[in-house]
């Protein structure tokens, strides 16, 4: 298989938001469901959140792991479904999660109009504010996987 992309040059974009663990002090692994937690203040009729975890090693090289995209239309805590993911993170690497409002055209665009995607015929900037409160922060649920072999 290639070697994954490095992430890095995405991540630098003033439009990403990015949150990075500190490094781990022991191998981390997790197989299952990925989801990130975000609260979501719209300031336009709906944005697109994309939402990437990434493994960065101790050179700082970023690589994504998986990634998943949610259309959202109200204010709310939005629950962001990443693909389906078995990894091992190395003691010593971090954790990256970047959080953007589309990644065409990997994933289809949002219109960011009330118009049907099969008709819409233009393009509307899409806003949104992600508050970081204690109420709910956004954060990362992992499916960990403890291995009973040593």
């Amino acid at each position: 298989a290639p070697p994954r992309q490095d992430a890095r040059a995405v991540e630098a974009r003033a439009d990403i938001l990015v949150y990075t663990g500190e490094p781990l002090t022991r191998a981390l692994d997790i197989l299952g469901d990925v989801r990130a937690v975000l609260p979501v203040r719209l300031v336009t009729v709906s944005v697109d959140l994309v939402v990437r975890l990434c493994d960065v090693d101790p050179a700082g090289v970023s690589r994504p792991v998986c990634d998943g995209v949610m259309r959202v239309r109200s204010d709310d805590d939005a629950t962001v479904s990443l693909v389906p993911t078995g990894y091992r993170f190395l003691a010593g690497h971090r954790l990256l999660v970047h959080v953007a409002r589309g990644a065409f055209p990997r994933y289809a665009r949002d219109f960011g109009t009330t118009e049907a995607i099969a008709d819409a015929h233009g393009l509307a900037p899409s806003r949104c504010v992600l508050p970081h409160e204690q109420r709910c922060p956004p954060h990362l649920v992992l499916p960990l996987f403890e291995s009973n072999s040593p």
